[in-house]
């Protein structure tokens, strides 16, 4: 009998493959990523063989495809210099969005969208070598939500699809974590359709469609994972206004343009990451109240209606 492995003793290291499924050997400076709530699954698929015959026990079942789901948490935050991605903004490359000079922002076409080497180690119990169980994948894509909230730094919760490629007795890294402390979500200078409102939370979610790529020709019976849509939404909770001062009601039944953005700042840093979702439509005002407080509580979609001009504009994030 071996040691308890301590669950908390995880760790998650990323890679952008070259080759859209084929798996990368990661170095200690991929594993930088200051991440919570790891969590590494299988999600093989299997064939059942219910066959007839004179009693009603079963046959063994088949192992069929076998993928891995990967869902973490980071801070939003940057250290580098504005035209190089920290670590856990290269898991946005691999949930549809494009780096242009300093400003990363969706894409539709899928030769600019990245996939991921992902390991995670599953706790350990000592320091040395084949000390934890490293769980592996490749050709992941996933998709994100933004978490925004007074108190708490702004949230990114990452949820990724992708090959499993197998586990082996390895070793924790210890890798030199990526500095600046994120900001507190206030001060964030949020507005909506321009104008400053009192608010508590933002939530956006990217909203992507993700499918595994299948294939006879590979063991796995899939190449890599693959978005196929995006259907960003999100909501925020307002104080409720006066009609004639800010009209939710209205803007839902009239189906009105609203943009909103907002701003974060890595604490001790002058590095600023500024949100911008251009045209936002209410899809709902749910009654709703906040410690007492009447609020209105605004879903919203995210759409783009310049096509033809500069498309993929729902969601900017600019690094300054």
């Amino acid at each position: 009998m071996g040691e308890a492995f301590i669950s908390k003793r995880r760790h998650l290291g990323l890679k952008i493959e070259t080759t859209k499924g084929t798996a990368e050997t990661l170095a200690a400076g991929d594993y930088a990523i200051i991440a919570y709530d790891i969590q590494a699954t299988t999600q093989f698929g299997r064939f059942d063989r219910d066959t007839q015959k004179a009693y009603l026990s079963k046959l063994p079942g088949i192992v069929g495809t076998t993928a891995a789901q990967i869902s973490f948490t980071c801070e939003v935050r940057h250290s580098a210099n504005t035209t190089t991605l920290d670590v856990w903004e290269r898991a946005l490359q691999a949930c549809g969005f494009a780096l242009s000079t300093s400003t990363l922002k969706p894409t539709s076409n899928g030769d600019e969208q990245k996939t991921l080497t992902i390991e995670v180690a599953l706790g350990a119990f000592g320091t040395g070598t084949d000390e934890a169980v490293i769980f592996k994948a490749k050709g992941c894509a996933g998709t994100v939500t933004f978490e925004g909230r007074v108190g708490q730094p702004l949230l990114a919760r990452f949820t990724f699809t992708g090959v499993y490629n197998g586990v082996a007795d390895g070793t924790l890294q210890v890798p030199t974590q990526e500095t600046g402390i994120p900001g507190i979500f206030q001060g964030v200078s949020a507005t909506w359709g321009g104008t400053a409102r009192v608010l508590s939370t933002i939530n956006l979610d990217v909203g992507n469609s993700v499918v595994l790529r299948e294939t006879v020709n590979a063991s796995s019976g899939l190449l890599h994972a693959v978005i196929t849509d995006r259907r960003p939404t999100g909501s925020i909770d307002p104080d409720l206004e006066l009609v004639a001062t800010e009209d939710f009601y209205g803007q839902l039944a009239n189906n009105t343009s609203k943009a909103l953005a907002f701003a974060v700042t890595t604490g001790g840093s002058t590095r600023v990451q500024t949100f911008t979702l251009g045209d936002c439509r209410v899809t709902n005002v749910n009654d709703a109240n906040r410690n007492g407080i009447q609020v209105a509580g605004i879903d919203f979609e995210i759409v783009d209606t310049s096509d033809s001009t500069t498309p993929d504009g729902d969601i900017t994030i600019v690094i300054s």
